[in-house]
């Protein structure tokens, strides 16, 4: 059975109806729900419909809740989201060299532009034998009651948008590795939200779900991308607000192992809502990072469940924020049997008015003896203005456990800048070598070094660095 968080749950006003200032927000996702009524298969509108009847009856979250206190709700439900059904003459026009500076040099990659799938920007044939790569569509086409029972059930999700994103979603991908097989090349993601001068005056909206199954004894490395891409790329705000709602669910069956790594790089004015759910097996490895850089506003709704011995679940976060970007992180990791480990690692980089909020649940089920789990979030502030917020939390139920948790939120050492500039570096490069250190160690649990090679790019572009990178020693030198 399930274990629910009650913070999590969503409730409505105490008469029962919607908040007020939902409005805009509600009316939206309802006329975009009636586009789906008669819309695939007959398993896939049942599908729709349960969500849709939870969310209604769960109602959406209110701000006065912990686990969304600190989230900008309310802002975010007064926008009017709408499902983009058409391209802007500059989203069709994208082409391979717009994207080629932002994603890996190789992989095996799936792009959707606006919550649309885009052939001429994705690069998926000659797969190797025992991966299967795919839009989700697709995969619904061919096979949707086997698709939607390996999605878990849906009485078992308690946010909101989470269950929006399953009675909403336009597209994803569907990845499976077959039993044995340890694919070397990197399976990639890119979700772009594109502006212009065309956009509808409208707010966009996407829902992407990705269904990601690892067969027994198999290995996968997946790359996650949320970009934002402007036809006028001195623009750093975008002119519409726009929000991708995008749902990871992760199934790794005995001795599967998983890589993935999710980078989120927002403008001002862009939205995510992040929900990541995973079951993991007896001996299944799972490495989750979650990256987060700009300005914009971002919510990572994570849950792990370990169902079998010897299972280990890492769980890394990293957000460099300026301006007034937001990052909210609400994870809860669940060791259900015994003998398993896990490890939750976050980090925040605050500068100007940003926010992180990190709200971290370590849950022991009885009898789950052998268990040992450890949790830590660690916030660096740049500036008097940056605000973190962290509430790391045990529920142990069995008694033989090793668990430990923690939290630190300070600003960079006097005596290192000082150290720093007297050996001749400015006081901005200074604290920019000292930033990227305290990032580093994030990024190093990333097991994919093409993966760590994009987030290094984005880390040091976000810290305002001149820089070059000496890929032998790793060093960064001041341009002049």
């Amino acid at each position: 059975m399930a274990v629910v968080n009650l913070n999590s749950i969503s409730h409505k006003t105490s008469s029962g109806q919607p908040n007020q200032g939902e409005a805009p927000f509600s009316e939206a996702y309802q006329a975009d729900f009636a586009h789906f009524s008669n819309a695939g298969s007959p398993a896939l509108r049942a599908w729709r419909a349960e969500a849709m009847q939870r969310v209604n009856k769960l109602g959406l979250p209110i701000a006065r809740h912990e686990a969304w206190r600190n989230f900008p709700l309310n802002r975010y439900l007064s926008h009017a989201f709408s499902l983009k059904t058409s391209l802007s003459n500059y989203a069709q026009a994208l082409t391979l060299a717009d994207i080629q500076p932002h994603v890996l040099p190789d992989a095996y990659r799936l792009v959707f532009v606006d919550g649309h799938f885009s052939l001429a920007l994705s690069s998926f044939d000659n797969l190797p034998e025992g991966l299967q790569v795919s839009p989700i569509n697709n995969a619904l086409e061919q096979n949707p009651e086997a698709m939607l029972n390996a999605a878990g059930m849906l009485s078992d999700e308690y946010d909101s948008f989470a269950l929006l994103n399953a009675a909403l979603f336009q597209n994803g991908a569907c990845i499976k590795v077959q039993e044995g097989y340890q694919i070397d090349k990197t399976v990639e993601l890119v979700f772009i939200a594109s502006a212009s001068a065309e956009t509808t005056q409208l707010p966009g909206m996407a829902y992407m779900r990705n269904h990601i199954s690892l067969s027994p004894n198999s290995k996968l490395s997946i790359f996650v991308q949320q970009l934002s891409l402007n036809a006028a790329p001195e623009q750093t705000v975008a002119t519409v607000p726009f929000c991708h709602n995008i749902a990871q669910h992760m199934t790794l069956m005995e001795n599967a192992v998983l890589d993935i790594t999710i980078l989120t790089q927002t403008p001002e004015n862009t939205w995510l809502l992040g929900s990541e759910r995973a079951e993991l097996a007896e001996k299944s490895s799972l490495n989750l990072s979650t990256v987060s850089v700009g300005k914009g506003i971002a919510r990572h709704s994570v849950e792990v469940n370990i169902r079998g011995e010897g299972a280990d679940a890492k769980m890394n976060g990293l957000d460099i924020l300026n301006d007034k970007g937001t990052t909210h992180h609400e994870t809860r990791m669940s060791h259900h049997v015994g003998n398993a480990t896990s490890d939750q690692f976050y980090k925040g980089i605050l500068d100007d008015a940003t926010q992180v909020n990190f709200s971290g649940m370590v849950f022991v089920a009885t009898d789950a003896d052998g268990t040992d789990s450890r949790q830590l979030n660690r916030n660096l502030l740049l500036s008097d203005n940056a605000k973190a917020s962290t509430r790391p939390q045990l529920q142990i139920n069995a008694h033989d456990v090793k668990c430990a948790h923690g939290a630190t939120v300070g600003s960079l050492e006097p005596d290192q800048l000082f150290y720093l500039a007297s050996r001749g570096l400015g006081r901005g490069l200074a604290q920019s070598l000292l930033t990227y250190g305290f990032a580093e160690e994030v990024v190093l649990r990333v097991d994919n070094v093409a993966i760590r090679k994009v987030l290094d790019v984005a880390i040091l572009k976000s810290l305002h660095v001149c820089h070059q990178l000496d890929a032998d020693h790793g060093v960064i030198s001041e341009k002049a």
